[in-house]
């Protein structure tokens, strides 16, 4: 008989879209129609994206330094150390008036002045597409890889001879329909980690899944929903497979700048072999 967990959920999301006023009008589940201060496009500050032909390209690089006085997590003999991180970024979106597709690239290096063999660099490279099959009717998918390393206090890094690291990798395709006030949207994919380490090959999976929410807007900055979510996880190397079932019911909101997210209650369950 395979073990079961059931939990009562109590979840919230944090939405981050942004879009035009006017666009949010017709759509009553588009949310960022409030823009705070510190969000606020200032015209003479913000960069300017590279027009290439049907693409805008934007970039970024981040520069910052952090002291740890105790980089290994130990709970004695502690190390200290002088870490600079460098997070270049480009994306690329398309500039049509209908349809979309963007790509882009991330990295984050990790230097330690004194200890270089904790250094490492991350990675995340993605691409994204929309069709507009209609107004009411898009289609859209992507795929995106990448390298993770975790950090030293993470169970799987602590007191090992170097800190955990994986490439991961995934890709969905996702429908959304909308009549009126109510938005039917599904969705499936796929991901598969495959750890660096010979000890941590055990954690190597493949997952699946297939999401299903139903919402209602009561206004243009609320909306109800009911949503299902179905996983199945497949390990190669133990038998931890299984699968895991989550139903929930809430409502998503956008009242003021920034006041805006989503509050859900539900019931989880994690089958496991």
């Amino acid at each position: 008989m395979k073990p079961s967990f059931k939990k009562l959920l109590f979840t919230t999301a944090i939405a981050a879209t942004v879009a035009p006023i006017a666009t949010a009008q017709d759509n009553p589940f588009i949310r960022g129609r409030y823009v705070d201060v510190t969000t606020r496009s200032q015209p003479e500050f913000d960069p300017e994206p590279i027009h290439a032909g049907a693409f805008d390209i934007t970039s970024s690089v981040g520069v910052s330094a952090a002291y740890n006085d105790n980089i290994f997590a130990e709970p004695n003999n502690e190390d200290d150390d002088t870490i600079f991180r460098l997070t270049p970024r480009v994306t690329a979106r398309s500039n049509w008036s209908v349809h979309e597709l963007s790509a882009g690239l991330s990295v984050y290096h990790r230097e330690y002045s004194a200890n270089s063999s904790e250094s490492s660099t991350d990675y995340n490279l993605f691409v994204n597409g929309r069709i507009d099959v209609s107004r009411d009717f898009q289609v859209r998918l992507g795929a995106d890889t990448g390298h993770i390393t975790e950090d030293r206090w993470a169970a799987a890094s602590f007191g090992a001879t170097e800190p955990a690291s994986f490439d991961t990798a995934s890709t969905f395709v996702q429908a959304s329909y909308r009549n009126d006030r109510i938005l039917i949207e599904g969705t499936v994919g796929a991901s598969n980690d495959e750890y660096d380490q010979t000890i941590q090959q055990i954690r190597d999976n493949t997952s699946t899944y297939a999401n299903a929410r139903l919402s209602y807007a009561v206004s243009p900055d609320v909306a109800v929903f009911v949503q299902t979510r179905q996983t199945n996880l497949d390990y190669d190397q133990t038998d931890r497979d299984g699968t895991r079932s989550t139903i929930d019911a809430g409502v998503n909101f956008e009242l003021s700048a920034p006041f805006r997210g989503e509050i859900a209650v539900g019931n989880f369950k994690d089958n496991r072999d």
